[in-house]
């Protein structure tokens, strides 16, 4: 796949002499759904702009427990803040679904960004939505497992709209709770009228985070479509 031809958000936003550059210095890779992946970041290391499909970085929690960061999708930039903030590291990662990446040196990088200022703006879109995720977080103590479980999901129809599609295993990994208690919670919001089971591992969500706690939301929940979860 050719850069002059993604369509993904943050290529499909630079002049197309800088996305040929950038597909000439980019090193292109794919991973398999549900693939667990490390890739270095830092001023020494590489970007890796996702191409194709949606992942889930994550780390250790205090409790030893695994916790997604977030859940993005093809237009992201993995290491974007390593890569801002000068700092070596390594991240790992799920691939929720088949995924390709375009790795580019953050030297190369640096260079294009220097050249073309809507770079530099896309870079500074990323980081206020990542910004605002964060700001309206902090409204919520998160402490209470359903409460975790609604933020997420009102996160999640933000980015993905009408219907999400995730296993009981990938809600784990992005709450930081176990299978069993993503389970529990489930069986909890049904009982709760908060979702509504349609069969099949489908369900309507009916309530929301700010609805059911008095925080706020950023879903947008005046539409007319029906927000559907679907569980495997």
């Amino acid at each position: 796949m050719k850069c002059i031809n993604c369509t993904n958000t943050f290529c499909a936003s630079l002049p197309s002499e800088i996305r040929e550059e950038m597909c000439r210095v980019a090193v292109q890779s794919k991973h398999n759904a549900k693939e667990f992946f490390v890739k270095s970041v830092g001023p020494n290391g590489y970007l890796y702009i996702l191409s194709l499909g949606t992942v889930i970085p994550y780390r250790l929690a205090s409790n030893g427990n695994e916790i997604g960061v977030d859940c993005l999708h093809a237009g992201s930039i993995l290491g974007l803040c390593d890569f801002l903030n000068g700092n070596a590291d390594q991240i790992t990662v799920y691939a929720k679904t088949n995924i390709e990446l375009c790795a580019i040196s953050v030297i190369k990088f640096d260079r294009l960004r220097s050249r073309c200022p809507a770079i530099n703006d896309s870079i500074i879109k990323m980081l206020g939505v990542r910004l605002k995720h964060s700001y309206i977080k902090l409204g919520y103590t998160l402490g209470d497992s359903i409460e975790k479980m609604l933020y997420q999901l009102d996160e999640l129809f933000e980015q993905q709209d009408v219907s999400i599609n995730f296993t009981h295993d990938e809600l784990a990994l992005l709450t930081g709770m176990n299978r069993v208690t993503v389970s529990r919670v489930i069986e909890s919001l049904k009982q709760r009228n908060i979702i509504k089971p349609l069969g099949r591992g489908r369900f309507v969500y009916i309530n929301s985070l700010d609805q059911e706690f008095g925080g706020p939301s950023f879903k947008k929940i005046n539409r007319k479509e029906s927000l559907t979860l679907v569980l495997k």
